[in-house]
């Protein structure tokens, strides 16, 4: 296995792409995104509008790849586990602009 993702469907008809990997070594090699255009494209044909996703704030290269691929930031927010404190960005895509 080189990476994986991991897509839901949310009963108002929004996607979530809940995780995205990719081995370092297979990195920058366009695996990521193929695996996102395959998610994206189940996604729409089930019937989704919209997909989003939550990157960290700091993860300049996790922000960067969804920028570069036309998400856009919705909102900003601090998600509190027990140990620490992350703050994180939602971006969302329109499956009907694609």
């Amino acid at each position: 296995m080189i990476g994986f993702a991991q897509f839901m469907m949310k009963p108002d008809r929004r996607g979530e792409l809940t995780r995205i990997y990719v081995l370092p070594e297979w990195q920058r090699r366009g695996v990521g995104s193929h695996l996102l255009k395959q998610g994206l494209d189940a996604l729409s044909t089930h019937g989704a509008e919209e997909v989003f996703v939550h990157v960290e704030k700091d993860n300049t290269k996790g922000t960067r790849f969804y920028e570069q691929r036309g998400f856009h930031p919705v909102r900003a927010f601090s998600l509190e586990l027990p140990e620490q404190n992350l703050e994180m960005i939602e971006y969302a895509l329109s499956l009907a602009a694609r």
